[in-house]
């Protein structure tokens, strides 16, 4: 199945130039910095704010200036042929058992992304000699409007059906993400890709353990307290949000009984947390490309509640007896 992200720039199908990778995903832009002025009320006059500057880009189309936000002068300028550079310094430290494999922009090109495909865990369900694979990844993510740093963060997909995982480390030496400042100091490149590369180790087995606490049988009274927990129908203090929280429900049990779920791996908490994923990812009433982007972006909407649904699968309360 294709990665859905791949709808959002371009699939690396081959190899390439740097150069026509990122006019393949139309990331070869330059990002500006202009000063801020204001209007001094006093004369009528405008002056230059000092140390302050606006990050922005030239309009592809009308050659316009598009500014972005207002950011400090001690903030860095990372072209996005440098964080190609950071993404395929991960694959050469991986000794190329890692592959770029996707390349875009967000935002009209105020976020710039590489995805890497590292490894892959092979799931074994009952009654099958066919395993369930997850494909593990890292994306390598920068914005030019100061609302995020450089990040390195996992992205595991489940290729089945293409739902997102995010899960809770139970250890304090696992990262999910890795998070650089963009000024001049940078951690020498592959100091830092070695860096990173641990951290998708260490989370692999992370999920790995994840997978086998949440492969246990969930019981009806337990599927409902997971579900309530999100969408409550005794808080639904109106009648439009009772309907909405019944048919979340019911739609969740539909996906937890299919046979890529509960057909899969059994009536489990893993399946229902397969199924949840799949609600966020791909059964919202929202835009299909910007639910994409949600579940693809991190710390958003999307990945606290994923991270929120893991933990209480996970809780002591829902092996409460009824």
């Amino acid at each position: 199945m294709t990665p859905p992200w791949h709808k959002l720039g371009y699939a690396v199908t081959s190899e390439m130039s740097k150069e026509r990778l990122l006019r393949e995903a139309h990331a070869d832009y330059d990002v500006v910095l202009s000063p801020v002025q204001v209007e001094d009320v006093t004369n009528g006059k405008f002056v230059t704010v000092e140390d302050r500057y606006v990050t922005g880009r030239l309009d592809p189309d009308t050659l316009d200036l598009v500014n972005w936000e207002v950011v400090k002068g001690r903030y860095q300028v990372i072209p996005n042929e440098v964080i190609l550079d950071k993404a395929m310094a991960i694959v050469s430290a991986s000794a190329n058992e890692a592959k770029l494999d996707s390349i875009g922009v967000l935002d009209g090109g105020r976020k710039f992304y590489v995805t890497i495909r590292t490894t892959q865990l092979n799931l074994h369900p009952r009654d099958t000699d066919t395993p369930d694979v997850v494909d593990n990844y890292i994306v390598v993510m920068t914005s030019h409007d100061g609302s995020i740093p450089i990040c390195y963060y996992n992205l595991d997909v489940r290729r089945n059906s293409s739902c997102v995982y995010r899960i809770a480390p139970d250890s304090a030496l696992s990262d999910f993400s890795l998070r650089k400042r963009h000024t001049p100091h940078a951690t020498d490149r592959l100091e830092e890709a070695a860096q990173v590369l641990n951290m998708r180790n260490q989370w692999t087995k992370e999920l790995t353990t994840a997978i086998e606490d949440l492969s246990v049988p969930i019981k009806d009274y337990q599927m409902h307290y997971a579900l309530d927990s999100k969408w409550s129908l005794d808080k639904a203090n109106t009648k439009k949000k009772r309907e909405y929280a019944e048919s979340v429900h019911e739609l969740i049990k539909d996906l937890y009984k299919s046979d890529r779920n509960a057909g899969t791996f059994g009536e489990t908490k893993w399946a229902l947390y397969n199924a949840i994923c799949e609600f966020y990812d791909f059964h919202r009433n929202i835009d299909d490309l910007e639910s994409i982007q949600q579940s693809f972006e991190l710390d958003n909407f999307v990945h606290r509640e994923k991270i929120s649904v893991f933990k209480n699968l996970l809780s002591k309360p829902i092996f409460l007896t009824p």
